[in-house]
């Protein structure tokens, strides 16, 4: 098993390609995705890092995974909210 983060941003509902690398990931893996919300730890300068997870008020989902034999995890992403956030993809692979 092997654990990854992907950081991303958006809104709305669409696929968003997790490149994990061919020897790590393909069409018989079995992955686990988790989503959540991350901004600037509380406190923090807005240069410090934007990482820190918290849950918000918007409703944010992994609805489909796709491991590929790319070594591609394409995930359908839903972000419920009016205006792009950012968001960490936790993810565990079995190959």
């Amino acid at each position: 098993m092997s654990l990854w983060y992907a950081h991303s941003t958006g809104h709305g509902i669409w696929t968003q390609p997790v490149n994990i690398g061919q020897q790590y990931v393909n069409k018989d893996s079995t992955v686990l995705a988790s989503i959540c919300e991350i901004s600037i730890p509380p406190g923090e300068t807005p240069q410090e890092p934007n990482e820190y997870p918290f849950v918000g008020a918007a409703g944010m989902k992994i609805n489909n995974i796709a491991p590929q034999d790319t070594g591609v995890v394409d995930l359908q992403v839903e972000v419920d909210w009016d205006q792009d956030l950012s968001f960490r993809i936790s993810l565990a692979i079995w190959t």
